[in-house]
């Protein structure tokens, strides 16, 4: 007996089909699902073909609004290959404390290339095309809906999958990473107390459609208010993406929340503010802040003047240059990419 025998034999065409309601229906069905799937494809196609061209395209340059609290004291580190995976929790990290009140941070130790991820994110919701207006629990803050691509152009990354999936990793971390803003008053004897506090992660919320190749973010209400308050320090993402060093990085961030064009202070406070390990010798932390402020220098963001005093050797000087203050400006790009 044939394997065939007894299965029932479906027309090759519409065509072969009598009944006419019962063809006419399978061809609406028919339209449908081709129409579906050339939306599918397209819209796969076209996540595929976001690339960077051949001819020359003018877009702005971008700037990440970070506010300035967390460009002074930040909860990101300057971290080797072997310490990214050694994350020790962080419980109570003061970020900032005035007569108001304070900010503390609350979570796994972040790397600057967390912070990578974080500026790039910022500067795509500083473009207005970018961001959708969100509440979150009542407040007001923004949501980035689209492609990871331009992340990874930001960030002088290729579109490979490791990059995506590293960039995924740390869009976790970001989520679980807490800010907490505690709002002081004084009581009727003068003494100052905690009134209010509000915790939050640094981004309210990530989410990925593998299918759609689509990332969702929205960043703490926090970024929102600093934002709006313009108490934020505007800093070029592609000029900080070419600092190969995490303490150049961390240094360009920390000479670009200053409003003066200078800085000078002892080399172990700055040894502080980078969040450089406490257990280096003194000699090795003078040697990567030289080193960071060489690459600076070379980089454009600092003057030749800046760097460690000679007639003050523990003292280390930082001038940030004209060229080195972020200013939103055309930038024309083809295929070299960033």
């Amino acid at each position: 007996m044939g394997d065939d025998q007894g299965k029932v034999q479906l027309p090759d065409t519409l065509a072969q089909i009598t009944n006419p309601a019962l063809r006419e229906q399978l061809e609406r069905l028919k339209v449908a699902m081709i129409e579906a799937e050339a939306r599918q494809t397209a819209q796969k196609n076209n996540k595929k073909n976001e690339r960077w061209t051949d001819d020359p395209v003018q877009h702005w340059l971008p700037i990440c609004p970070m506010p300035t609290d967390l460009c002074r004291v930040s909860p990101f580190f300057p971290m080797d290959k072997a310490s990214l995976n050694l994350r020790e929790h962080l419980e109570g990290m003061i970020i900032t404390e005035t007569s108001w009140g304070r900010i503390s941070y609350y979570g796994p130790r972040l790397s600057t290339y967390e912070e990578d991820v974080l500026m790039a994110i910022l500067a795509l919701l500083d473009d207005k095309g970018n961001r959708k207006e969100t509440l979150v629990d009542g407040a007001k803050t923004y949501t980035y809906r689209g492609s990871l691509l331009p992340i990874l152009r930001m960030m002088g990354l290729s579109d490979q999958g490791k990059n995506y999936t590293r960039i995924k990793a740390s869009l976790r971390r970001l989520t679980t990473a807490a800010l907490e803003m505690d709002i002081f008053k004084r009581s009727k004897t003068g003494k100052r107390k905690v009134s209010k506090s509000d915790m939050t992660s640094i981004l309210a919320r990530f989410r990925w459609d593998e299918e759609l190749q689509e990332l969702t973010v929205t960043v703490n209400p926090y970024f929102f208010e600093t934002y709006i308050q313009g108490s934020v320090t505007r800093l070029d993402v592609i000029r900080r993406t070419k600092l190969k060093s995490p303490i150049a990085k961390a240094l360009y961030r920390f000479i670009q929340s200053h409003r003066d064009d200078h800085w000078q202070g002892h080399f172990l406070t700055l040894a502080s503010t980078l969040n450089l390990e406490e257990t280096l010798p003194n000699f090795k932390k003078r040697d990567r802040i030289r080193t960071a402020i060489r690459r600076l220098i070379v980089a454009k963001v600092l003057t030749k003047n800046s760097g460690f005093k000679k007639n003050a050797p523990n003292v280390v000087t930082l001038i940030r240059s004209k060229e080195g203050q972020a200013k939103r400006k055309i930038l024309v790009q083809g295929r070299s990419g960033l």
